[in-house]
């Protein structure tokens, strides 16, 4: 009991002993306090910033335009949910600032290349899920990494066949003004209307 009576007593008069002094408190607390620049430490620094601030609004202008611009691929399936079946996948460039619209001429494309028909964009909805995407959606906004599936109706496809038989028809047909030519060259050979005529119409049927 006595010797820890005793360590009390010398563990009380060792605080007495190391108690500062009020002055030596304020010399302790000032080491804490910026009184001005001039007392700063010139080791102080700060810690680098995440986000550091753009001095003008020209510079904070500028990286924004370069982001809106910044070109990268991205692979679109599209996915039918009617006749005609079809489920293609292609590889596209877009921006931040590509619209849906531009997606819809990507199918165009690809629907006529493949054979499959050719369609009109306003009878083309594209959706993801069960959502319709409108023609001036950002598709940047929707992208799953570098990824895009959409589901697609389209309520009038034109067979390919059809198109190409109305090209050819355009590239055969004969101008009634070079018919017209034609019946003034034999009319002056031949001076007679009605045989001119019987030829012109002989003519028509073989073109």
């Amino acid at each position: 009991m006595s010797t820890e009576v005793q360590f009390a007593n010398q563990f009380v008069q060792l605080l007495q002993v190391t108690k500062p002094t009020p002055e030596e408190q304020d010399a302790f607390l000032n080491g804490f306090r910026i009184q001005s620049v001039n007392s700063i430490p010139a080791t102080l620094t700060f810690p680098p910033l995440k986000h550091p601030y753009i001095a003008t609004s020209t510079k904070a202008e500028s990286i924004e335009n370069n982001e809106e611009e910044m070109q990268f691929s991205i692979n679109v399936t599209f996915k039918s949910l009617k006749p005609p079946r079809f489920n293609i996948s292609v590889s596209t460039d877009i921006t931040t600032n590509t619209k849906f619209y531009h997606l819809k001429h990507v199918l165009a494309n690809a629907l006529k290349d493949q054979h499959i028909g050719i369609v009109d964009l306003a009878d083309v909805k594209l959706m993801i899920r069960a959502k319709t995407m409108q023609d001036s959606d950002a598709v940047s906004t929707f992208l799953d990494g570098d990824k895009l599936a959409l589901n697609v109706l389209v309520s009038k496809v034109k067979p390919l066949e059809e198109e190409v038989e109305h090209v050819e028809q355009v590239q055969k047909g004969v101008s009634d003004e070079s018919w017209e030519k034609i019946r003034n060259v034999l009319l002056s050979d031949l001076e007679d209307v009605s045989k001119v005529d019987q030829l012109i119409s002989s003519m028509k049927k073989l073109v």
